[in-house]
């Protein structure tokens, strides 16, 4: 029964043949370049949140420069400058490291692309033809 090692079993309890993947150099760009635009894209919006935390940040405090003193806003201010950079560093660092540990783990795996190509790009014949 050694071969029960090379099955796998899908949400349903079937059970399926293991089929060994291997990395091609095309599968490979195209996953690393699939994998960094997606988790980029999840830290760009990060970042768009932090934006507009800060914008929003700004009209409140603007609304109460003439209720408060310098000081007192001052005090308020709880995003300035130093720690909105340092938590817009945090999301970016935290973007990067995300791409690079995910790169390391898919090293860990042989994968080939699907080659579906040549029939989903066939045109369809249309009714009559």
């Amino acid at each position: 029964m050694g071969d029960e090692k090379d099955k796998l079993r899908n949400k349903h309890g079937k059970l399926h043949e293991h089929i060994p993947f291997e990395f091609t150099a095309k599968s490979d760009v195209f996953l690393k370049a699939e994998s960094k635009r997606i988790i980029t894209k999840l830290f760009k919006c990060y970042l768009n949140n932090l934006e507009d935390l800060r914008y929003q940040h700004q009209v409140a405090l603007d609304r109460l420069k003439n209720d408060l003193s310098p000081e007192q806003i001052e005090v308020l201010n709880y995003l300035d400058f130093h720690r909105y950079s340092m938590i817009r560093k945090r999301v970016l660092d935290n973007g990067n490291e995300t791409i690079r540990d995910l790169y390391n783990f898919l090293e860990n795996f042989d994968i080939n692309e699907k080659n579906n190509t040549s029939e989903q790009n066939k045109p369809q014949k249309e009714k009559g033809d």
